[in-house]
C-alpha cells in the first residue's frame, strides 16, 4: 500500500494498493472543516489521480452528513451509498440510511431509503439508564425484547415468535447457564469454570458431561466426557500435549495418536495419524503453498496479490497431473474459473452485483440472468431464456410469492402468509396444467444435456442428463429444492436425489413422469430422501449442539418403506412430519440411537445413529 495524508495532519486522504508498481485499487477521502469523514471513494482505476477514470470497472461513493452542532456534532445523521454508472458517468443512489439519536448519544431510530430514495422502513431501539439495549424493532414492527442484571450481564432474550433465552452468570461474571425455551419445549446447557477462568465444566441439554484439564500456563491438556444411556456409561479422553511455542504437538485419544510440527509462524507442517501423514509447504505471506495427502497427492495453489487462489494442480505422487483449475479475478470479484471440464464467467453491474453467469460444458453453453429489487434483492432468474423464476419478498426478507414459468407458460406459483409468531402457511398453490398433462421431455424443449453432470444448481432446480454410447437420451433427472418446506420450518432448501417432492419429473424406466406432492402413495417408491439446511439446527434436539444455533448445516432426512407405507395409511404428508422433526412436543428415547418424537397425533420413531442423518423408521397416527 502506499498512502498520502492530509498537510499538517493524521488524516489519510488516498491510499493505493499496488503490485509490481501498478495501482490496483484506489481509496480517496474528505473530510469536513472540522476534520470529519464525510465522503470516501473507492475503486479499481490505474491513476494517482482521483478523477482520472481510466481503467475502471467500478467506483462506490459513500458520503457521511454529520449533525453540524450540538452536544453530538459529528455524529452521523445521513449516510448515502452510491455508484456511479460506467455508462452514463453519473452517480447512482443504491441505498440511504438516516440516523435519529437519544438525548445521551444513543441510536434510537434509522429510516431505511431504496434505490429510489423511496423510504422502505424503520427500525427503532430503546436502552435502559446505563445505555444497555432494552429492545429493538423490525422493519414489520415486531420487537425483540433484552433484560440485564445489575452487572449489565444480559439475562434474557426474547423473540417475537415467542423463543426466549434465559442467561445466568457466576460470581466472575462468566456465562454459567443458558436456557432456550419455545412453547412446552426447555434446553439447558451449564458449565462452570476454575479459578483461572478457564472452562472446566459442561453439561449439554442431553446430559452429557465434559471435564478439562489445563496445565500451569491454562493450556488445555486433557478432555474426558461422560454420557449415560439408558444401557451403559460411555467414556472416553484425550490428552493434549504442546510444544515450546504453544503449539498442540499431540493428540492422545487412546487408539488414535494425532503428530503435529509446526514452522517458526505455528503454522502446521507434518501431521502424523495413527502412521499415515499429511505435509503442508507455505509461502513467505504465510499462505498454504502445497499440501501433500496421507496418500501422496500433492495439491498445488498459486495466488494473486490478494493471496487469492488463481490456480490449483493435483498431481499423483510421480507428478502426473489428473486435476488442474484456474480462476481469473478483477479486484473485487471473480470473473472466470476453468478446469479440465467446465469454464465458468460471471458478469457484474456498477453496483458490482452479479447480473450474469455463464457455464460451457464442452460444445453447450449454459447462462442465467439475474435481476435485482430496489433494496437490491435478488428478485428475479431467466435461465437459457427458457425458466423464469420470480420471487417477492418481505421487509424482513421472508417468501411472499413465487413463480415459475418455462418457456413463457406458467409451471407454478406459490403464495406464502405468516401469523403473529412466523409460524407459515401456504394458502394459495397454483399447479400448472404441464402437470396434468404429463408432458413428456422432448416436449419441454430443454436444450442443455452432458453425460453424467448437473449442468447447474440455481436455487431450486438442478438438471441431469443421461445417455447411451451412441448419445441418445435415456433418462432425466431433476433436482428440486421445495419451497413448501423452506419457510414452515425455516428451511433453505429440500432436496429430493433419486425420488421428487411436489410436482416435479421422476424417472421410472428411463420414461420421465410427474408425481403428486404425497409420495408415499407411489408404489415405485421404496423410500426417499432429502436434504435440509436448517435455521433450526434439528440434530440440536438431540445432541449437545446449541438449539437454533443458525449454522446452516446440511442434515439428511431418510424415510424408509414402512414410514412411507405408515405415512399412506394415516394420509399424512412430508410437510406434516418435518414439522413433527422441527418442534416435537415429547421427545422419548428408545435406545442409544433411537427416539419416539410426537407432535399433536403424530408419532415418527427416528434414528440417529449417524452424524447429519436422521431415519425416519416408522410413521403413526394415534
Amino acid at each position: 500500500f502506499q498512502y498520502f495524508y492530509l498537510p499538517n495532519t493524521n488524516l489519510i486522504s488516498a491510499t493505493y494498493l499496488l503490485d509490481d508498481g501498478n495501482i490496483k485499487k484506489r481509496d480517496f477521502y474528505e473530510y469536513s472543516p472540522d476534520f470529519i469523514l464525510v465522503k470516501k471513494i473507492q475503486d479499481d482505476g490505474s491513476s494517482f489521480e482521483r478523477d482520472d477514470l481510466k481503467d475502471i470497472t467500478f467506483r462506490e461513493i459513500k458520503y457521511f452528513h454529520p449533525i453540524e452542532v450540538g452536544a453530538f456534532s459529528g455524529y452521523k445523521s445521513i449516510k448515502e451509498n452510491k455508484f456511479l454508472d460506467l455508462k452514463t458517468f453519473e452517480e447512482k443512489l443504491f441505498n440511504k440510511k438516516i440516523y435519529s439519536y437519544s438525548l445521551r448519544g444513543k441510536l434510537i431510530k434509522k429510516d431505511i431509503f431504496d434505490s429510489e430514495n423511496e423510504h422502505q422502513y424503520t427500525l427503532f431501539y430503546e436502552y435502559d439508564e446505563k445505555g444497555n439495549l432494552l429492545s429493538k424493532t423490525d422493519a414489520l414492527n415486531k420487537k425483540t425484547t433484552f433484560s440485564y442484571d445489575i452487572k449489565s450481564n444480559k439475562t434474557s432474550k426474547i423473540y417475537p415468535n415467542a423463543l426466549s433465552k434465559l442467561y445466568s452468570y457466576d460470581e466472575a461474571n462468566n456465562l454459567h447457564k443458558k436456557q432456550i425455551k419455545k412453547d412446552d419445549l426447555t434446553f439447558e446447557k451449564s458449565r462452570s469454570f476454575d479459578e483461572l477462568d478457564n472452562e472446566a465444566y459442561f453439561l449439554d441439554y442431553l446430559g452429557k458431561e465434559t471435564f478439562y484439564e489445563y496445565d500451569s500456563f491454562s493450556n488445555l491438556t486433557k478432555i474426558s466426557t461422560i454420557e449415560n444411556t439408558d444401557e451403559k456409561t460411555i467414556k472416553n479422553s484425550k490428552t493434549l500435549s504442546y510444544d515450546s511455542f504453544g503449539n498442540i504437538s499431540k493428540i492422545d485419544k487412546g487408539k488414535d495418536i494425532i503428530e503435529i510440527k509446526y514452522n517458526i509462524f505455528s503454522k502446521p507442517t507434518f501431521i502424523n495419524k495413527n502412521g499415515f501423514v499429511e505435509r503442508h509447504f507455505y509461502n513467505l505471506d504465510g499462505t498454504l503453498k502445497t499440501y501433500i495427502d496421507e496418500k501422496g497427492i500433492k495439491t498445488h495453489f498459486e495466488r494473486d496479490y490478494l493471496k487469492r487462489i488463481i490456480s490449483t494442480e493435483v498431481a499423483t505422487q510421480r507428478d502426473q497431473i489428473i486435476d488442474e483449475k484456474s480462476y481469473l479475478y478483477n479486484v473485487f470479484s471473480l470473473i472466470e474459473m476453468k478446469d479440465s471440464n467446465v469454464s465458468k464467467r460471471y458478469s457484474y453491474d456498477f453496483y458490482q452485483r452479479l447480473i450474469k453467469e455463464e457455464k460451457v460444458f464442452k460444445n453447450d453453453t449454459f447462462y442465467s440472468q439475474h435481476f435485482y429489487d430496489t433494496l437490491s434483492r435478488r428478485y428475479k432468474t431467466i435461465y437459457n431464456n427458457e425458466i423464469v423464476k420470480i420471487k417477492s419478498l418481505d421487509l424482513l426478507d421472508r417468501t411472499l410469492l413465487e413463480r415459475v414459468e418455462i418457456k413463457t407458460r406458467p409451471f407454478y406459483e406459490k403464495n406464502f402468509v405468516y401469523d403473529d409468531v412466523d409460524n407459515f402457511s401456504l394458502p394459495f398453490y397454483i399447479k400448472s396444467k404441464m402437470q396434468n398433462r404429463k408432458n413428456p421431455f422432448d416436449q419441454l424443449d430443454f436444450s442443455f444435456q452432458c453425460d453424467n453432470f448437473i449442468i447447474d444448481d440455481f436455487d431450486h432446480l438442478a438438471i441431469s442428463t443421461k445417455k447411451d454410447q451412441k448419445q441418445n437420451f435415456k433418462s432425466l433427472d431433476f433436482l428440486f429444492y421445495d419451497l413448501i418446506a423452506e419457510n414452515l420450518s425455516k428451511l433453505n432448501s429440500i432436496n429430493f436425489i433419486s425420488d421428487v417432492f411436489d410436482n416435479i419429473f421422476i424417472s421410472y424406466d428411463n420414461k420421465p413422469s410427474f408425481i403428486d406432492e404425497d409420495l408415499s402413495n407411489n408404489p415405485n417408491i421404496i423410500s426417499a430422501h432429502l436434504f435440509l439446511y436448517d435455521d433450526l439446527d434439528l440434530e440440536s434436539i438431540f445432541s449437545e449442539k446449541s438449539f437454533y444455533d443458525f449454522d446452516k448445516r446440511r442434515i439428511k432426512i431418510l424415510f424408509t418403506k414402512d414410514a412411507l407405507l405408515g405415512m399412506q395409511n394415516s394420509s399424512l404428508l412430508v410437510k406434516q412430519i418435518l414439522e413433527v422433526i422441527k418442534k416435537p412436543k415429547n421427545i422419548e428415547k428408545i435406545d442409544v440411537s433411537e427416539f419416539l418424537i410426537s407432535y399433536k397425533n403424530i408419532e415418527a420413531i427416528v434414528n440417529i445413529k449417524e452424524k447429519d442423518q436422521y431415519i425416519i423408521k416408522n410413521i403413526t397416527k394415534k
